[in-house]
């Protein structure tokens, strides 16, 4: 702070107004200066007498500590806007008043454009009542105008948009019936992972297995997930989305069960199990398909933030209980979710180009599976272990142009909704 005012000479009086007044507002807004009391407009003529030595004792306070980062969401009078870099702090020596306390210009962009406005003009966006206003409510899932910032390009999609989005994929894009798939909520997975973080004893143990069953199987009451062909799993954690598509888990069990067991155990097991109809797919020129299997689908692996082999692990624990929880006792101890029984893949995906387009990613790939589901056979399993490369092309690859679209078709979908609901009322 010395070194600005000793060496900052006198700001004419046309340079400071071009300076307070480069916010770049449209011509219907008004620019607020700061307030100078009457005391410091008093001495303003003299203080351009003053020397650089004398002007130090007027500067009482430091720099302040920014109050908004970049990225962050704000609201000011003239809409809300997202800041795009640090603060700039200006000190005139001509006036006392911003040398006791500096102006802080904050650069942030608009719906129309980019201006630079002063910290006392903007609020964050989570404290605004802009922001709290709800937008729509679907399936359960309400949006306000802080979830639908968050479709601004480059921005990090939050839980809210993508449990809104999978919602509206499972009612109106999805291939697959209710019987079929299974979509769990983004809060799941981080359930099952940090189930028992805070004991130091726990293990994959029948008892650890059985609790864990007890406390999440709120989460699909009334849905026999093992009877489903498809699981599907948000995963979300180091601010970074990737997803699991289970297929098939009931088939592990059928293959796996013993042949020691009781016939009629055996009998049990798989009409517990196993669907009694069958499934719409079928063999194939003697190609076996219904091929458990899980799949990764991360669309940042050069970042290392999701270990697919950690993400399996928790994954197939939750899946043995499940099977524990639901067959008979003479059953449970003949079947275990492992890498040989379910074993898993993580085959080469889209690659988002920055770290914030990840949530988008992530749908755009979810979608073109629920709309075009893929044939898990043997074929299948032998592209893995042979071209891995060749698992999801076609169909299911697309560029950056497509998520850039992304964002914009799912504020036109959200903006559409809340029109219909307003014409409702």
């Amino acid at each position: 702070t010395s070194r600005n005012v000793k060496h900052r000479a006198a700001v004419p009086n046309d340079e400071k107004s071009a300076l307070l007044g480069s916010t770049h507002l449209p011509a219907h807004s008004t620019y607020h200066p700061p307030i100078v009391s009457d005391t410091d407009a008093n001495n303003s003529a003299a203080d351009l007498s003053f020397g650089p030595l004398q002007l130090l004792s007027f500067v009482a306070n430091p720099d302040p500590t920014p109050a908004f980062l970049p990225d962050d969401f704000v609201h000011t009078p003239i809409g809300p806007g997202r800041v795009l870099s640090s603060p700039r702090i200006d000190r005139y020596p001509s006036c006392i008043a911003s040398l006791v306390h500096p102006i802080v210009i904050y650069h942030v962009q608009l719906h129309f454009g980019i201006c630079h406005l002063p910290s006392t003009s903007l609020q964050k966006i989570e404290l605004s009542q802009f922001g709290d206003r709800r937008v729509i409510t679907f399936a359960g899932v309400q949006l306000y105008e802080k979830d639908v910032l968050r479709l601004w390009p480059r921005t990090y999609l939050n839980d809210s948009l993508v449990n809104f989005y999978l919602r509206f994929l499972q009612r109106g894009r999805c291939a697959l019936t209710a019987n079929e798939v299974f979509v769990f909520p983004t809060y799941f997975y981080t359930r099952v992972s940090q189930f028992g973080l805070n004991n130091a004893t726990n293990s994959n143990t029948r008892a650890y297995r059985r609790k864990m069953w007890s406390d999440l199987k709120g989460w699909t009451k009334g849905v026999d997930l093992l009877q489903k062909k498809f699981l599907l799993l948000p995963v979300n954690f180091d601010l970074h989305w990737t997803f699991v598509l289970v297929c098939n888990p009931g088939r592990a069990i059928e293959w796996s069960l013993p042949l020691n067991l009781d016939s009629k155990d055996i009998s049990s097991a798989k009409s517990q199990i196993l669907p009694s109809t069958p499934t719409t797919l079928s063999k194939k020129a003697g190609n076996e398909v219904n091929v458990p299997c899980i799949i990764h689908f991360d669309s940042g692996k050069q970042f290392r933030l999701h270990r697919p082999q950690v993400i399996f692990a928790h994954i197939r624990k939750y899946l043995t209980a499940c099977y524990e929880a639901t067959t008979k006792e003479s059953c449970k101890d003949s079947f275990y979710f492992n890498s040989k029984t379910l074993p898993g893949v993580s085959p080469p995906v889209p690659v988002q180009p920055n770290t914030k387009d990840c949530g988008v990613y992530m749908l755009e790939l979810i979608e073109r599976i629920l709309s075009d589901p893929p044939i898990v056979d043997e074929t299948f399993v032998e592209t893995r272990r042979k071209q891995p490369k060749s698992m999801f092309s076609g169909k299911y690859w697309f560029d950056r142009r497509a998520t850039d679209q992304k964002r914009v078709d799912m504020m036109r979908l959200i903006r559409s909704m809340e029109r219909q609901i307003e014409t409702v009322d």
